[in-house]
């Protein structure tokens, strides 16, 4: 067997492996919600700092990797028990990060604290408002809520891909993802739109959603999705690499994965916040 053969066979069994595992583990948090869901969100956290701060590490950057993990997920689990306190947290957080930098050599201390802040604000901090959008909900609502917008972004992610593959010819941003076209970009967004209004028609939105807000969810999910998508390429441009980690195989790295979550959620947040 070639070696060409030889991966895309690993590749295959990598994504049927992850399907039949990994998305029935994922829909069973969302409908628990509470710690399972925190557990969760924790993995993405850990993992995905990790390879955050691995990027940062190929431009000669000392992220404080471990400091940074670990407090992240603190953040995680300060959301979950005290979404009171968030302000106070998060400055205790940055608090303790300047206190690690002035124990560590000051060759670079300002980009190495500037990097480990910045992975904390755009991975845990961002999608922990998943935690909270969860919450928002009444009763089985926030399950709704949440699943609507894990289904609604990987259905605009799909539509975007094939979209672009068989149709796509306007580069939507060459310098970041020059794969990434404006055929494409536009499909993703009426999938988006597509999915939230078959959730509609099966019963599975919340009773306070009506025609307009899901028009508005729909439309949010499929644009800021696709800008965090472009976000992450952004971060691995710069550091020259194609995947974010190996982890997931033919999925790529946790970041690769959940790199539309980070800008989406948050943004459907505000926009469930302060629309009901």
């Amino acid at each position: 067997m070639s070696k060409l053969n030889m991966y895309l066979t690993k590749t295959f069994l990598s994504r049927v492996l992850i399907a039949v595992f990994g998305i029935p583990l994922l829909l069973t948090c969302i409908n628990l919600g509470g710690i399972p869901f925190s557990l969760l969100l924790s993995a993405i956290t850990a993992l995905g700092l990790f390879e955050f701060y691995n990027l940062m590490k190929k431009k000669g950057i000392r992220s404080f990797r471990i400091p940074g993990i670990i407090l992240g997920v603190a953040w995680i689990w300060s959301v979950h028990f005290f979404p009171g306190f968030l302000f106070e947290i998060l400055a205790g957080i940055v608090c303790i990060l300047l206190f690690i930098s002035l124990s560590r050599k000051n060759d670079g201390a300002s980009v190495n604290l500037a990097s480990t802040i910045l992975g904390i604000i755009y991975i845990p901090v961002l999608i922990s408002t998943l935690i909270l959008l969860h919450k928002a909900g009444v009763g089985r609502d926030g399950a709704q809520l949440v699943l609507m917008l894990f289904v609604t972004i990987w259905i605009c992610d799909t539509f975007a891909y094939f979209a672009g593959t068989m149709m796509g010819k306007t580069p939507v941003a060459p310098t970041l993802s020059p794969k990434k076209t404006v055929e494409g970009s536009i499909a993703g967004v009426i999938g988006a739109v597509l999915t939230v209004f078959v959730f509609k028609w099966l019963g599975r939105v919340p009773d306070q959603m009506g025609t307009l807000q899901l028009l508005g969810f729909a439309l949010l999910t499929g644009v800021f999705c696709q800008l965090g998508d472009f976000m992450e390429s952004q971060f691995k441009r710069d550091a020259q690499v194609k995947d974010s980690s190996s982890l997931l195989l033919g999925h790529g790295g946790i970041l690769d994965r959940f790199d539309a979550f980070f800008i989406a959620v948050p943004v459907i947040y505000l926009y469930i916040r302060f629309i009901f």
